[in-house]
C-alpha cells in the first residue's frame, strides 16, 4: 500500500527541513511526500532536498490559497491510495506511519484520540486523552503560562469536539477525500473534515497514542484550544521520543 504524505505550508522553511528528517526515518517503505508551499519565497533547502530525493515533491506557488484549498490540490496529485497528514508543528517518530496504517485496517479514516504535546513557550509537556475527560484540565496556550480549568466550565461545543484537534494525525483512503473534499478554510479544515465524516457515517477509528509515536508542538500562530488532563515530567521527552527530540523542539523556539 502506497501512502502519500501531504503538507500545506506557509513561511515554515526551517520547520519543513525538520519535518524532512521525520519523514526520511519512517519505517513504512512505500510512501511519497508532497509539499505545497505558498510562502513569498521558495525554500532553497527544501528545493535542494527535493532535487536529490525521489520520494519528495516540493512545489512553491506564491499566491493566496487557503489551507483547505492547498490540501485538496495535494490530494488530487497524490499517487498513493492512502493520504497521511504531516504538519510542520509535529514530531513524527520513525514508527508513526506503520502504527497509523495498522489502525486504518478495516476503516476509511483513522486519527488519534489521545496524544502527547509540548509547549515551548510555557515548557509544558502533557498528554490529552479526548475520550476520558476529568474534572480539571490544563489550559495550554502556545505562549505564556498554563492554568487549571474545570472541564464543566468549558463550552459544550468545545468539549464535544475536542477529538477534532487531532487533524495532524489524519490518515484516510484517498477516494474518501476526493468525494468529500476539505473546505476552503484557512483554519479548521481538518476539524470540519472529521465532523463531516461522522455525519456521513464513515468508518472512523479514533485510537490513542500510548507509545509515543507523535508529539504535537505548540509553537504559536493559530492553534486550537489545547486542554490536556495530564502534565508529564520533561525528562520523559527523550525517553519517549529519543535524544534528538531536544534539537527538534529547538526549531520551534
Amino acid at each position: 500500500m502506497k501512502i502519500t504524505i501531504i503538507t500545506p505550508a506557509f513561511q515554515q522553511a526551517n520547520l519543513l527541513v525538520g519535518l524532512y528528517h521525520c519523514v526520511s526515518r519512517q519505517t513504512w517503505a512505500d510512501f511519497e511526500w508532497r509539499v505545497l508551499d505558498t510562502s513569498r519565497e521558495a525554500s532553497e533547502q527544501m528545493q535542494a532536498l527535493a532535487d536529490s530525493t525521489a520520494w519528495l515533491t516540493y512545489q512553491h506557488l506564491p499566491e493566496a490559497m487557503s489551507v483547505g484549498e492547498k490540501r485538496n490540490a495535494l490530494i488530487r496529485e497524490a499517487q498513493g491510495e492512502v493520504i497521511a497528514h504531516f504538519s510542520p508543528d509535529v514530531y513524527y517518530a520513525p514508527n508513526y506511519l506503520t502504527a497509523m496504517a495498522a489502525g486504518l485496517e478495516g476503516y476509511e479514516i483513522v486519527a488519534l484520540s489521545a496524544w502527547f504535546l509540548y509547549s515551548p513557550g510555557s515548557d509544558f509537556f502533557g498528554y490529552w486523552d479526548t475520550s476520558d475527560p476529568k474534572e480539571y484540565h490544563y489550559s495550554v496556550p502556545p505562549d505564556g503560562p498554563t492554568g487549571l480549568v474545570a472541564w464543566s466550565s468549558i463550552p459544550e461545543a468545545v468539549r464535544e469536539t475536542s477529538y477534532q484537534n487531532s487533524g495532524f494525525s489524519l490518515l484516510y483512503q484517498r477516494d474518501v477525500a476526493l468525494r468529500d473534499s476539505f473546505p476552503d478554510e484557512y483554519l479548521g479544515d481538518e476539524a470540519a473534515f472529521l465532523k463531516q465524516a461522522f455525519a456521513a457515517d464513515r468508518r472512523v477509528n479514533l485510537m490513542p497514542d500510548t507509545d509515543g509515536f507523535a508529539l504535537n508542538i505548540l509553537s504559536g500562530g493559530m492553534v486550537p484550544v489545547i486542554l490536556p488532563q495530564y502534565q508529564l515530567p520533561r525528562w520523559l521527552l527523550p525517553r519517549l521520543f529519543g535524544a534528538g527530540i531536544v534539537s527538534h523542539i529547538s526549531l520551534h523556539q
